[in-house]
């Protein structure tokens, strides 16, 4: 009987010890992620403003 409380609470300690490493792993993937959208959008940006100029001096100079 007391085997059975014991492997019912060691159980449940494991379950959220998995699920807290779990966890902290998928913050570090979304942090990752979002930092990676956030230089891709910048370096569109960047590209975005460099043909702009690029177009205008185009068409000044013809």
């Amino acid at each position: 009987m007391k085997s059975n409380i014991f492997f019912k609470i060691f159980t449940i300690i494991v379950t959220f010890i998995i699920g807290y490493f779990l966890y902290e792993h998928i913050n570090i993937l979304k942090n990752e992620y979002l930092k990676r959208e956030n230089q891709k959008n910048l370096f569109l940006e960047k590209i975005d403003k460099t043909y702009k100029e690029r177009d205008k001096e185009f068409y000044k100079s013809n």
